[in-house]
């Protein structure tokens, strides 16, 4: 899995004005990650037979990593291997990020995060958070689903600079964000691993997302906008997905996203049937919060 596909559809909805990365922020994450993707690693941490990042002859650990050229994003996940005969010994506490970004912290960071889907009224709300320093703030999913509770995207503030971190898994996640004093560190994977692997087995982390900004927090999420939409919009014969909006309960409303620059709009609807820009499908039970 890459990056949960409700969240590209509400991107797509805002008509933000397209901004131009520029050669500040792709030096930021060249430099970032050439220190911490490179051969020594550096981004990642794992505990294997009671070890940081220990080293073993039956045990494989193979970054996988995307760099852009239109944007000043990368992306990795790990693959960790057993190539032995026998079963390996504990690996646990697997963070597929575990790093530090230098940000301009003297007046401190600002976290921003939004509520994930459970069928609230408050399903997506933006929220924001003062990073106090040495003291974690802690967030996760729940009920073994990527974007319930919280999305997995997070946009780091910090003095007219700026990191946005995302978490592509299917399942339940954990991230926490420290402001130390001149850095913000930042770990993020899957929320429990304790396990070993038999022999021959292989397993993957969690897909990984840095992008990084210059400015105000908006500059950030019009860059990710543009990304997501460049790099992870679903894609029929070449041409990007335009999917069907639907909903469930007695009295759904549709909200149906036009063309940029041109306004929502929204209707009941009761029974099943086609409308000009979809297919609508109403069924009993429980109101969807939202209509795509």
């Amino acid at each position: 899995m890459k990056f949960p596909i409700p969240f590209v559809l509400l991107l797509a909805s805002f008509s933000l004005p397209a901004v131009t990365p520029s050669a500040a922020e792709f030096a930021a994450c060249r430099a970032w990650a050439e220190h911490n993707l490179g051969p020594t690693g550096g981004a990642y941490s794992y505990r294997y037979a009671g070890a940081r990042n220990a080293t073993a002859s039956e045990l494989t650990v193979r970054p996988e990593v995307q760099r852009f050229d239109d944007f000043p994003a990368v992306e990795w996940l790990l693959r960790f291997q057993n190539t032995g005969a026998a079963d390996s010994a504990i690996l646990e506490n697997v963070q597929a990020l575990d790093s530090r970004f230098a940000l301009p912290t003297p007046k401190g960071a600002t976290l921003h995060w939004a509520t994930g889907g459970v069928a609230s009224f408050d399903d997506f709300a933006p929220h924001d958070v003062a990073l106090e320093r040495d003291r974690p703030f802690h967030l996760e999913t729940a009920v073994g689903r990527s974007s319930s509770e919280i999305l997995p995207f997070f946009n780091i503030e910090a003095g007219g600079h700026g990191v946005i971190v995302a978490i592509g898994w299917s399942g339940t996640w954990s991230a926490d964000f420290t402001l130390k004093d001149d850095t913000v560190e930042v770990r993020a994977g899957m929320r429990r691993t304790h396990l070993k692997l038999l022999a021959g087995e292989q397993i993957r982390t969690p897909r990984m997302l840095v992008l990084f900004y210059e400015g105000d927090r908006w500059r950030g999420q019009n860059l990710l906008r543009q990304f997501m939409l460049a790099h992870h919009r679903p894609q029929v014969n070449g041409k990007p997905l335009v999917a069907p909006a639907t909903g469930a309960g007695p009295r759904p409303r549709f909200t149906w996203i036009t063309s940029p620059g041109s306004k929502s709009t929204s209707c009941p609807s009761t029974t099943t049937g086609s409308t000009p820009n979809g297919t609508a499908r109403a069924s009993g039970g429980r109101t969807s919060a939202i209509g795509i």
